[in-house]
């Protein structure tokens, strides 16, 4: 009765990306540290691809990151870890894992080093994880020029500059109408 079931701990209005959590203590400190995310607890590692699946049928065109729990014992598999990786090539999404040789997830990360660090980490962390069931669609838009206009400046887009390569996604700010555009690091 769990496999594919899952608590979203909020809706937002256009879901352009969705953060898949383990747990929901975890859950709740990844929606701080990305408030704009779609944020979905899917109550243990091996559910974590069933949801996975059930939010790529649901949301296409969105990103879809697994926020891995680091399941870290010496000598031993990270269930955490390799769950994340296979619900992530599952539905061609993206992952982030809490560093170091001891066990821990995204709440007890944001506990130990505090909100700004963990999100830094988070969003430094983040990468896709290579396998069979990925696949890329690249799509040049214009040759890629920056001087020529975007049809929908709410639409989320890659854009290169001399720093990297990042993933956009424009928000408008409900208090000032302005477009905020929260950016990843890919």
């Amino acid at each position: 009765a769990k496999q594919g079931s899952y608590h979203a701990l909020n809706a937002p209005d256009d879901v352009q990306t969705i953060i898949l959590a383990e747990g929901y203590a975890t859950a709740l400190s990844v929606s701080l540290m990305r408030p704009e995310a779609l944020m979905v607890a899917a109550i243990d590692a091996g559910n974590l691809t069933p949801v996975a699946e059930v939010m790529r049928s649901k949301y296409p065109h969105a990103q879809i990151i697994i926020a891995a729990d680091n399941d870290y014992h010496d000598g031993e598999p990270n269930t955490g870890e390799l769950a994340a990786i296979k619900a992530a090539q599952a539905v061609s999404g993206w992952l982030t894992l809490p560093q170091g040789d001891h066990k821990a997830d995204w709440d007890d990360y944001r506990q130990q080093y505090g909100l700004e660090t963990a999100t830094r980490a988070f969003n430094e962390g983040l990468y896709q994880p290579e396998g069979t069931s990925m696949t890329a669609t690249l799509q040049v838009i214009d040759g890629g020029k920056d001087d020529k206009k975007q049809g929908d400046p709410l639409k989320p887009h890659v854009k290169s500059r001399k720093d990297g390569v990042y993933w956009i996604t424009p928000k408008v700010d409900k208090v000032s109408g302005e477009v905020i555009n929260n950016e990843s690091w890919l």
